[in-house]
């Protein structure tokens, strides 16, 4: 499992990395200027734009990473 974690981290952080590019640098500039923190800027306006990206990447590694699991079981039976 540790080494299927660093084969598939690359895979969940692109696909997050390619929705938090859309996320302008102004907004979260408007953010601290306002007075929010780090942390309550990521809660609040980071992680709900980068959700679907968060989900695909999961969904990606999971499906990978349960293909990967399985196959030796598999080429066991056959």
């Amino acid at each position: 499992m540790i080494t299927l974690t660093h084969f598939l981290f690359p895979f969940a952080v692109l696909s997050d990395l390619c929705l938090d590019a859309r996320i302008a640098d102004s907004e979260i500039e408007a953010a601290r200027d306002l007075g929010a923190s780090p942390a309550r800027i990521l809660v609040d306006h980071v992680i709900p734009r980068s959700r679907a990206g968060l989900v695909a990447g999961f969904v990606l590694t999971l499906l990978i990473a349960c293909g990967d699991w399985v196959t030796p079981f598999w080429s066991a039976a056959a």
